[in-house]
């Protein structure tokens, strides 16, 4: 995010159509979010794209066939509707490029939208794909997005193949063999190409500009009283502040449908992350508030939304998903201990920190982890790296907690030594 791989995507798209008139029809595949407007914008932003004909396959089923009979350039459709697609397509697909923005949302070999893609391959002649993260969980992730990119010319046309050459099997999953990272980034280097933010993004330091109110000492300490007693006595007339509880409209999210996890990943996370909720309650270690771990961050689902998969609405997420930067630091939200920095198949490189008095924040999904299980952080302190997408559940022993209200500056987390 923010290297503008949409633009240089864009901009070599109108050279191979208009240009070298190698190509004619494109389908970019991106989340929902990202296919609505995203690409579009981009487009529209820059002089030398405005001509590009781009048509939104996005709606109900009839919504869908129309824009696809639309002429244009550019067709952007979400990933969850790449099986309709090749299915109404069947032997009429045209598409002679495809874009895969967020590739590795097609690291599942037994997907339906990984095996769907994979039928109409060989009718492809170009495939790009961008991500930050391409292997956000373990190298098994890359097999199918090369697959995608070479049918198997560079990590073997099976899956099966991939794992016996490069993996040795466990319990539960499969771990590299010595080497094994190197050998297969050796084998796919040609066609892969890496950016990192640090490297071409030069940005100015942030001004924090603190304007204290000072109150006389009068003033200060009527309100200290209002604020403790909500009543206050002025002139002889009783002053009240009325407080109204009401529910909290959260809304709601539009989430893709996701497959069901391995039954082995979902054990592996019980057994590791499951007792931490009933752990021991520690001395409080944080001071003020707390601050996000992702400085820069588009949300994606905010705790409390309810979730909306295909019109259908789900459960209430206990959660944040955020947008990030790869390879921007994850920081700790506030000083703690680290109970658990580890790699799990559901949730990929994860960190816990324990910041005393029950409250735990569990990070999940970050690109790279540099702190270890005891470690004592200090608020912003980076905990590792991230990927393209962070999740962070603040929870009090076994329940959520608004990570928002910790975020205030003020601390939005009330805490009193017991008499």
């Amino acid at each position: 995010m923010g290297l503008g791989k949409t633009v240089v995507t864009l901009t070599a798209i109108d050279q191979l159509i208009y240009d070298r008139l190698e190509i004619d029809k494109v389908l970019i595949v991106a989340p929902k979010k990202v296919a609505e407007a995203t690409w579009q914008d981009e487009a529209a932003k820059w002089g030398h794209l405005r001509h590009l004909r781009i048509s939104t396959v996005l709606g109900t089923e009839k919504q869908r066939k129309a824009a696809l009979a639309a002429q244009a350039d550019i067709y952007i459709i979400n990933r969850e509707n790449v099986p309709w697609l090749v299915h109404t397509l069947g032997r009429s697909w045209d598409f002679d490029m495809v874009v895969l923005d967020e590739a590795s949302s097609f690291k599942n070999h037994a997907a339906q939208r990984f095996k769907a893609l994979k039928a109409v391959r060989p009718r492809v002649h170009k495939v790009v794909e961008l991500t930050g993260t391409p292997r956000p969980n373990s190298l098994l992730d890359l097999w199918a997005q090369i697959y995608l990119l070479d049918q198997g010319e560079r990590l073997g046309r099976y899956i099966t193949h991939y794992r016996k050459t490069y993996f040795w099997p466990t319990e539960y999953s499969y771990e590299p063999r010595e080497g094994a990272a190197e050998a297969v980034e050796g084998r796919i280097k040609d066609i892969v190409l890496s950016f990192k933010a640090a490297d071409h993004l030069t940005l100015p330091e942030k001004i924090i500009d603190d304007i204290p109110v000072v109150l006389d000492t009068t003033a200060q300490r009527i309100y200290k009283k209002l604020e403790k007693d909500y009543l206050l006595e002025v002139n002889g007339e009783t002053i009240t502040r009325t407080l109204t509880v009401l529910p909290k409209d959260f809304g709601t999210a539009e989430v893709e449908a996701e497959e069901p996890a391995p039954e082995s990943a979902n054990a592996q996370f019980r057994s590791a992350i499951w007792p931490l909720y009933e752990a021991a309650v520690t001395a409080k270690q944080w001071q003020g508030g707390f601050v996000p771990p992702a400085e820069d961050s588009m949300t994606l689902v905010d705790y409390g939304q309810i979730k909306v998969t295909n019109g259908q609405q789900g459960s209430r997420s206990n959660s944040t998903k955020l947008y990030t930067i790869p390879g921007a630091p994850c920081r700790a939200a506030a000083n703690g201990t680290v109970v658990f920095a580890g790699n799990l198949e559901l949730t990929g490189n994860t960190v816990v920190i324990d910041h005393g008095c029950g409250l735990r924040s569990y990070l999940y999904g970050l690109q790279e982890l540099s702190v270890s299980k005891g470690q004592t952080v200090e608020k912003g302190q980076a905990v590792g790296a991230l990927g393209e997408e962070l999740t962070m559940d603040f929870k009090l022993g076994s329940r959520s907690v608004n990570p928002r209200l910790l975020f205030q500056t003020s601390g939005g987390l009330f805490w009193k030594e017991n008499d």
